[in-house]
């Protein structure tokens, strides 16, 4: 399809926007640069977009949408369109009349169509919906033959067939069936004939493996076991005295490794066993022979007698001792059965009978499974060709709305809509919370919004029926931070409008207001003077109550009948009494003291002199309290947000006063007249226009500098008359 191809970029907020209302603006994303895209990168998680079309955007299926797959899926769906008005739409209703047949995929699509809607008895109809789509394709995968040769057990009505069917999925696992089932494939079938086969030739080598060992009747099987459990011990046994017949001091070689007795407990009594059974069965001799009389590990004892009873007597041997060469007669005695059963298949084979092998293997079912994954494949042709019909179908409807939340981001100024990585809104603290993103890695998250002078809330979303729990992080762009604090919880409300509870579990702390910027300063204070004062308040009252205490105590020693001292002798009720205000009279004394210096300082400067030099400081503290917020305001950055959850941003998107206003609001209370001139900000600048007055109305700081009077400007010194001391 030639569509021409339209260019323009609109500025949203601080960022230039490609402009992508139809598929002139889509066809002009081939063209841009990517350094012009907003994004070029994104997880396919937390999407909230159909999950079929993303699917098939991300092409190698690594859980990214990258740029080239996003231009790739926009060729593909103008290359099988001729007609771009479903495109512009933004409908999945796919017209057969716009379908491009000069390409044979676009041949395959429209054949396929006709056939969906004849299957559904709607062969009249010119144009066919998603719904239809996915219908037919729900019952193919659905069917009991399904896609790729998958056969299900009930696809047969032969009970022999679906016995056999069964046993494959037994024995190989089966595959996959799209209706969350197990099948089987030619793969399973193929691997369940080869295993049948390699189980009976095992099978057939059973008499010979035991021609050997017929002196053991039927326990062969048995005897078997225990000559495995003893056998590496009697090796282990011989091999040390064989290297004793060359050098008797290899002796002290073949004791336990000391880290291995250092690492056991022998207060534990399952600790020092499992250390004998490390050791070996007895001390090793030149001679080469055991026997059975000498001194045992005690862990074998046990099994040592079986030994003797139940191998050495059936053969014939002494059982008082073993030598090295009848050791070795016994090895060749085991040989073959012991080669028998480690080459017995691993496979689950060997949970079924040869007779139910023979039966189930028979020709007639095994052609008449071959014969239903024959027919499966070709079910599986035509459903390749229905998911074709159905991307072309997702591609129509959903190309725009992905190019608008990729290339460009229209969507995030927008009140009416939202973005498809937003997922809800959430009430909490009086306020709505707009804008939520999925986090699947907080700690990521966390540390790409610290850099972004944002403040935000981690919220976790609890599942129900059977739900996963969700964790978003919330932007809080106005007002203040309120009451919010790890823990409180609150309403998310998705998109669908269900609500499911939500709870805080982290917050990155950055200013969120200019009003709370201001005040922040003011509150810190505040806080550090009432510490202040209630850590003198405590110390007043531990002293107040020490003073007590040593009053009454002198008081019951007065009252005691007990010869009069010194001390008690000159004890007087009343001086007693007044050291129980001694400490309330200080203070008093000091809050005066207090009092009237202020009261000084206000008549030797005057009222209005003392208030404006307060309000100076105030505004000294202000001003460049105020320039700080209002850089870092000014910065805040919903990049971060993004990047943080895994895309790749390439513009700095700064967050606008709409959206600020947007993103967090606290709704007005129906029927009561917003009170505006009751506002933090209203009333700080109020009172800031104040204190300038002041400040220049009492000449704390005049306009111009005072003139100088006359006589100060030149002072004329007065020249005293000299007495003349001669006259007189």
């Amino acid at each position: 399809m030639h569509i021409e191809k339209q260019v323009e970029f609109q500025q949203i907020g601080r960022v230039e926007h490609l402009q992508i209302n139809d598929c002139r603006g889509l066809a002009g994303v081939m063209d841009i640069d990517k350094a012009h895209w907003i994004a070029t990168s994104a997880p396919v998680s937390g999407l909230r977009i159909d999950p079929v079309f993303l699917s098939l955007v991300d092409s190698d299926n690594n859980g990214r949408i990258r740029a080239d797959e996003v231009i790739d899926a926009i060729k593909w769906l103008l290359m099988h369109l001729k007609d771009p008005k479903g495109i512009d739409e933004q409908t999945c209703t796919l017209r057969l009349d716009a379908i491009d047949t000069t390409t044979d995929e676009g041949e395959k699509i429209l054949s396929q169509i006709q056939k969906i809607l004849l299957y559904l008895g709607k062969a009249d109809q010119l144009t066919i919906t998603l719904e239809d789509i996915r219908e037919l394709k729900t019952h193919i995968e659905k069917s009991k033959v399904s896609e790729a040769g998958i056969v299900l057990p009930d696809a047969t009505d032969d009970p022999m067939v679906t016995q056999l069917i069964t046993a494959v999925i037994q024995v190989t696992g089966g595959a996959d069936h799209p209706g969350g089932s197990k099948g089987v494939g030619s793969a399973q079938l193929a691997t369940f004939l080869s295993d049948a086969t390699q189980y009976e030739n095992w099978l057939s080598r059973t008499e010979q493996a035991c021609v050997n060992l017929s002196c053991f009747g039927d326990r062969i099987a048995e005897v078997y076991e225990l000559y495995r459990t003893m056998a590496p011990k009697f090796d282990s046994y011989f091999a040390q005295c064989l290297a004793l017949t060359q050098d008797p001091g290899l002796a002290s070689r073949f004791a336990i490794p000391a880290e291995r007795v250092q690492g056991t407990d022998f207060h534990n009594l399952n600790s020092v066993r499992s250390l004998l059974r490390d050791a070996a069965i007895a001390k090793a001799c030149p001679e080469q022979v055991y026997r059975f009389d000498q001194p045992t590990n005690t862990v074998y004892i046990k099994q040592l007698k079986r030994f003797a009873d139940e191998i050495l007597v059936p053969m014939q041997m002494d059982t008082d001792d073993i030598t090295a060469k009848e050791w070795q007669l016994i090895h060749e005695a085991f040989k073959d059965y012991d080669q028998w059963v480690t080459d017995k298949p691993a496979s689950a084979i060997v949970n079924f009978s040869l007779e139910q092998i023979h039966e189930l293997s028979e020709d007639q079912y095994v052609d008449a499974i071959r014969q239903l994954i024959d027919t499966s494949c070709a079910t599986a042709i035509e459903l390749t060709e229905i998911r074709m019909v159905e991307k072309l179908s997702l591609y129509q409807g959903y190309m725009i709305q992905l190019a608008n939340n990729f290339v460009s981001f229209p969507y995030l100024y927008d009140e009416k809509k939202r973005a498809i990585f937003e997922h809800g809104s959430l009430v909490m603290d009086g306020r709505w919370f707009n804008m939520a993103i999925q986090t699947d890695d907080r700690k990521a998250h966390i540390k790409a919004t610290e850099q972004s002078e944002i403040f935000v809330i981690y919220v976790l979303v609890t599942g129900i029926n059977g739900e996963s729990d969700m964790e978003l992080a919330f932007p809080v762009t106005s007002g203040g931070k309120g009451n919010l604090c790890i823990g409180k919880r609150g309403i998310f409300h998705n998109l669908k409008g269900e609500m499911r509870d939500a709870q805080i579990v982290h917050i990155v702390e950055n200013p969120i207001s200019l009003t709370e910027a201001l005040i922040a300063p003011f509150k810190r204070i505040a806080s550090l003077v009432s510490g202040k004062i209630e850590k003198l308040t405590q110390t007043a009252e531990k002293n107040l109550d020490k003073a007590t205490d040593d009053a009454f105590k002198t008081v019951q020693d007065v009252g005691t009948p007990a010869a009069p001292t010194a001390s008690t002798s000159s004890a007087n009720p009343g001086l007693v009494s007044g050291g129980i205000f001694a400490a309330g009279s200080v203070a008093i004394a000091a809050l005066g003291s207090a009092a009237a210096y202020i009261s000084k300082i206000f008549i030797q400067n005057g009222a209005f002199k003392v208030l404006g030099g307060l309000l100076a400081a105030l505004v000294a503290v202000m001003i460049p309290v105020a320039i700080i917020a209002l850089l870092k305001l000014m910065r805040r950055d919903l990049s971060s947000m993004l990047e943080g959850a895994g895309w790749a941003i390439n513009a700095r998107m700064r967050l606008t006063r709409q959206q600020a206003d947007q993103f967090t609001n606290r709704p007005l209370v129906p029927g009561v007249i917003h009170r505006w001139f009751k506002s933090p900000l209203f009333l700080g600048t109020i009172l800031v226009v104040i204190a300038i007055w002041l400040l220049f109305h009492f000449e704390v700081f005049p306009l111009k500098p005072k003139s100088p009077k006359p006589d100060a400007i030149n002072p004329v010194p007065i020249v005293q008359p000299v007495e003349n001391t001669k006259d007189k």
